[in-house]
Formats: structure tokens, sequence, C-alpha cells
């Protein structure tokens, strides 16, 4: 596997070093030899051009210059593409397609841990747990018991990605009607999950939720959501009209919104939604728990001996979407140690992901709505 070059385009900084520690870097390091970006800040188009001149493997993480056919002229062995984070359609343009690279993502191992933040936020959004615990540490004890929580709550989703699919199997316990706003979804996976299927406007008149698109959440949409809805962002912020999401939730208490993301990050100092009662912010892109260390697992390419060999020998495939695991790594250095009976220790199978080039994050609305790519 020597003959294997990889390039990481990710500079060593503080986000570099939530994929990489000692052990990763080694990892990858026996994978093959290993191309480190050491000018501490991200490459310019030209320098990445330069940089993935000889590579085999590509290593990206946010932030990378997209593969365009400028790059993609200087590319002359380049045969994969391991993105570290979930979605690569602002890295990876259909000329890398086209020319048979393989492209693989993270998609899957941060897709069930933002899930799971979805839930967290609706349920802490619905009980009001933000609002009670301030007022609790002031001394201000809750007039009234009466609360509201997911279950039996009529939920609504806009597109449906791996992390949808995620949501609706965590709220099988809630037993929540659920309608879904997608134009890929098959009838078949509407009847395994007991779902409808929905438009944009039915979905905010019954439920609530939202995609990618910019300001694909206007005005209207959201002051048609039903008295008592909430609405759960953990997708892009500019899918959602702020300055409009902040005059409809001034206008009516009764909605409310939990978000993750902002159309500026930081959020500016003395934004509306500092003010807001019924906004209760989450950490900013708070999905992956660093406990579980989604990050580190997402920092490695399918690279086991199948696919090294797939690399060097077998046709190249297009678009998979393939979780990108720490573990496959781990498996091959121990199937290398000690190979089974009759086996060449290569027999370590990657996890694959679902079909594409990747999924936007979801969106939730009046107890959770989705968000994907709608053009699917």
């Amino acid at each position: 596997m020597n003959d294997i070059h990889i390039l990481v385009t990710m500079p060593q900084h503080a986000v570099f070093r939530t994929f990489f520690d000692a052990d990763a870097m080694a990892a990858l390091e026996h994978i093959g030899t290993v191309h480190w970006n050491t000018l501490g800040r991200q490459y310019t188009q030209d320098e990445l051009g330069a940089a993935v001149r000889g590579m085999d493997i590509c290593v990206t993480g946010w932030g990378t210059p997209v593969f365009d056919e400028a790059v993609l002229a200087q590319a002359d062995r380049l045969r994969l593409i391991a993105h570290t984070g979930g979605s690569v359609k602002p890295y990876v343009t259909d000329a890398v397609y086209g020319r048979g690279i393989r492209v693989v993502s993270g998609n899957e191992v941060f897709a069930e841990s933002v899930a799971e933040s979805v839930v967290a936020y609706a349920l802490a959004s619905l009980r009001q747990i933000p609002y009670h615990s301030v007022n609790l540490a002031g001394g201000i004890w809750p007039e009234s018991f009466a609360n509201r929580g997911l279950l039996d709550r009529s939920v609504g989703i806009v597109g449906y990605g791996m992390i949808a699919r995620y949501v609706v199997g965590m709220l099988a316990p809630f037993h929540c009607p659920i309608k879904v706003f997608s134009r890929h979804i098959g009838q078949d996976e509407l009847d395994r999950c007991h779902m409808e299927k929905a438009e944009l406007e039915e979905l905010f008149a019954t439920c609530g939720m939202t995609p990618e698109n910019h300001h694909l959440v206007t005005r209207e949409l959201l002051q048609s959501m039903k008295p008592g809805a909430l609405l759960v962002n953990t997708a892009r912020g500019a899918v959602i009209d702020e300055p409009a999401l902040c005059e409809v939730l001034a206008a009516r208490p009764d909605l409310s919104a939990a978000l993750d993301v902002y159309e500026t990050e930081p959020l500016p100092a003395g934004h509306p939604l500092e003010k807001l009662p019924n906004a209760p912010h989450g950490r900013p892109h708070g999905g992956p728990p660093s406990g579980r260390h989604p990050q580190r697992d997402a920092g490695y390419p399918a690279l086991s001996g199948r696919a090294a060999h797939e690399l060097r020998d077998q046709p190249q495939l297009c678009g998979e979407n393939v979780g990108v695991l720490k573990r496959a790594a781990r498996e091959r250095r121990a199937a290398v140690r000690a190979p089974s009976k009759g086996g060449t220790g290569n027999e370590t199978e990657t996890e694959a992901g679902a079909g594409g080039r990747g999924r936007a994050r979801p969106i939730l609305l009046c107890a959770l709505r989705k968000n994907a790519r709608l053009r699917n």
C-alpha cells in the first residue's frame, strides 16, 4: 500500500485536531504516504491544484476549495475524494464524477448524532426547559405545571435524507403522525414508516418544517404555522427568512423556534433573536457530541484492504456516499496482523451509506421538520 499517496487538505488547527489525534494520523499513515497541509490555513485554488498532483486520495474538510476543472486538470492520479464532513456538494463538481473519481463522506457518521440533536431541541423547546431553568435559577417558581411534549404530536419533515431517516426512527416511541415533503421518497418507504407525503404548504399549515434553498421558508409559510407550532432548524441558517422569523415570533408568542444555525455566524450582538423568549438557542452546530468522537470516526476514508484493492486494480465507481469510518482502518490493521484461516487479511468490508452525493441537514418545524436537497 505504500505506493498510495494521500493528500489531507485540512490545515492543522483546532478543527483538524477534532478529526485527527495521534492515533488517527498513524492509522491513516498506515494506509499510504500522507501529505499533510502544513500551511496553517486552507489551500487556495491554485495551491490545491499543485498539491493534488501525484495524489491517489484526497481527504478534505470544511473550507477546502472546490474541485473544479482547473484543479482536476492537475489531478493526474486522483482516484478518491474522502470528505470528513457530511455533504460534498460545496466541494465536488460534476466534473469529478465525470472523471470516474470515487467520492465518499462522513455523512452517515454525523447523521445519527444530528438527528439526536433534532429530537433533543424539540423536547427542550416543547417542555420549555431553558425557560424554566433560567427562572428557577432566579428563584421564580412556575405558576402552572402544564407543558407540551412530543407524544402524539404531528410532525412535518422537509426532505428525506439520511438525517431524516434517523429522526423518523427516533420518533417511533412518541407515536407521532408524520408527513414528508420530498420529491424522491417512494411509496414503499412511506408505507414502511407509516408516513404520508405532503406539499410544503400543507406541512406548515398542519405541522411545520423546511430545506436548503435560500429563504425557502418564507414569511407566508411562517405565518401559516398552526397555533403552538415549533420550528427546529439544524440545517442552514439561510434556509429561513430570519428577519421574517423574528417578526413572526414577536407577533405570535404561541409559536416557538429552536435554532443552532443562523444566517450570520456568530450571531451579531443585539440580534432580535437574543431577546425572544420563544426562540431558545442550541449550541451552534451542536449536533455531533464530542464524547462519541464522530469527527474522528469521520476522518477516515473507507480504505480497507478491499477498497485499496479497488483503487489499484478495479474500475472506479461514481457518486458513492460511503460512511467514512475509523473502524475500517483499525480492522484492516488487525486483519494484517492476524488474518483469518484461509483468508488474505484483506476481508474488511466498508460501511455503505445512502446513495447520492450527500444530503443537506434537516429542519424541523411544528414538531420536526426536515431539511434535505429538494432537487432530487
